[in-house]
């Protein structure tokens, strides 16, 4: 198992996806303000070498479009990391100089947010006409500077599932498969404080979920990919296989931009989102459990009752 440390480099972005936790900060004036400087980013580049991480990320908002982005990916190239990656909408990767740049300068993982296989769901949810083309012709330009330079490019999808796309895993195996996407990472929405308003219009349960990874088993088996579930517990896919699903390890921290010294230090980060069931007492998955938002009435339900009965 691997050590990851992914950088948090503020908020810029340059899409508006609806289900963001990051809006509110995109409307302040001059909002890049807040992002990280140069300095700051390298230092914690530094932080990841001396900490024994053997790998390293850049996520936001949107990382790439940063003037700084491929001076950092030159930092990193200088410490000892098996892979310097990014998380990204994919949209600067569909200019080929930029991409040729960012991988000869090191950058080999690719972990692009693409929500559905057609512009009329992608790009409504991200709210960016013309977001899906452009992260498509980015998949291309990378397949093509690999070939060029023999260079090696890891890439993975990051998709958020809400009731828009759920349904559409298939068609996104489908699409991406034949650009060299082998991993395809799913989570559903994940509600904070910022953002628990939404979640009567995002959620989806997990039957839901399990449902739309059988409906993509043979698109899957089709073009060798895996599934890579996060924030779903893996004991909900363990059906499918290991051919089918790749359990989400948690070697990864975020340093975020907001914590001054050390990832993880900010407390809120530490609340209890989580919740088990019986069957986790002899589970031998290093796995967080169950999300919150996942809680089943019934259960909530009988835990009031008894409440409400040992109160009175």
């Amino acid at each position: 198992m691997g050590k990851l440390l992914s950088i948090e480099t503020g908020f810029t972005c340059n899409s508006r996806c609806k289900y963001c936790t990051q809006l509110d900060y995109r409307v302040i004036p001059q909002a890049d303000k807040l992002d990280l400087t140069t300095e700051e980013i390298k230092e914690r580049i530094r932080y990841a070498a001396g900490e024994g991480y053997d790998q390293i990320g850049f996520s936001g908002g949107e990382p790439t479009i940063r003037a700084d982005f491929i001076e950092l990916i030159t930092t990193a190239r200088q410490y000892d990391f098996k892979r310097i990656g990014v998380t990204s909408n994919g949209r600067m990767f569909a200019y080929r100089k930029f991409t040729e740049e960012a991988m000869l300068a090191g950058l080999d993982g690719f972990t692009f947010s693409l929500h559905g296989p057609t512009p009329e769901i992608h790009d409504k949810i991200t709210n960016s006409p013309g977001a899906l083309e452009q992260a498509l012709e980015g998949l291309r330009n990378i397949a093509a500077v690999k070939r060029k330079h023999g260079l090696e490019g890891h890439l993975m999808n990051n998709e958020i599932l809400l009731p828009d796309n759920t349904h559409y895993i298939k068609e996104m195996v489908e699409l991406l498969g034949p650009l060299g996407v082998g991993l395809f990472m799913i989570q559903p929405f994940i509600t904070q404080r910022s953002n628990s308003d939404d979640l009567g219009r995002f959620y989806v349960p997990y039957d839901d979920i399990v449902a739309a990874v059988e409906r993509a088993i043979p698109a899957l088996d089709k073009f060798g990919a895996r599934v890579k579930p996060y924030n779903v517990p893996n004991c909900l896919l363990w059906r499918f296989g290991p051919k089918y699903v790749e359990p989400q390890f948690y070697g990864l921290r975020s340093f975020r931009e907001y914590e001054a010294e050390h990832p993880g230090e900010f407390k809120a980060f530490r609340a209890k989102q989580w919740y088990r069931i019986p069957d986790c007492k002899t589970c031998e998955e290093y796995c967080p459990g169950f999300r919150i938002e996942q809680y089943p009435q019934e259960r909530m339900r009988d835990e009031l009752v008894a409440a409400a009965t040992t109160f009175v």
